[in-house]
């Protein structure tokens, strides 16, 4: 299934869900079904600047495929992060610049906050979208599995 194909499909869900007490609980279970989710990714050189939430996101190609992780202190940050980590890790790095985290949209501003979209988020996007059309190795240090 394409990246696109799943974006729709969790944009469908969160259109669905319509509430902001709704979305919260489904970003919480997404979260919390991560286990350590991307801790591992915590390090100073990983950190995304500029927002008030802190998240850590590593993205890089692997072969063909872009491989994504990312962490946050906010669940529900952590767990629109799974969401990202869904449709970009393992995806196509052909397919991945033509398809931009849309579901987002269908977030509710007051679950999460515009400057964490517009600094935190976007930033994920970037990193996704640079890994895809650039295709230069994983992180410094090496895999973080």
């Amino acid at each position: 299934m394409s990246v696109q194909i799943r974006d729709r499909e969790y944009a469908r869900t969160f259109r669905t869900l319509g509430d902001p007490d709704s979305q919260c609980q489904y970003l919480l279970s997404l979260a919390l079904s991560r286990g350590d989710g991307g801790k591992k990714t915590r390090s100073p050189d990983r950190r995304v600047k500029g927002c008030k939430t802190a998240i850590w996101a590593a993205a890089w190609a692997e072969g063909s495929a872009v491989r994504f992780q990312a962490d946050s202190d906010s669940l529900l940050v952590d767990g629109v992060l799974a969401v990202f980590q869904a449709l970009y890790d393992g995806a196509p790095a052909a397919e991945v610049p033509a398809a931009p985290p849309e579901f987002l949209e269908e977030v509710s501003r007051e679950v999460i906050y515009p400057e964490i979209r517009e600094n935190g988020l976007r930033e994920c996007w970037k990193r996704v979208r640079q890994a895809a059309e650039t295709a230069d190795g994983p992180p410094e240090g090496g895999k973080i599995r």
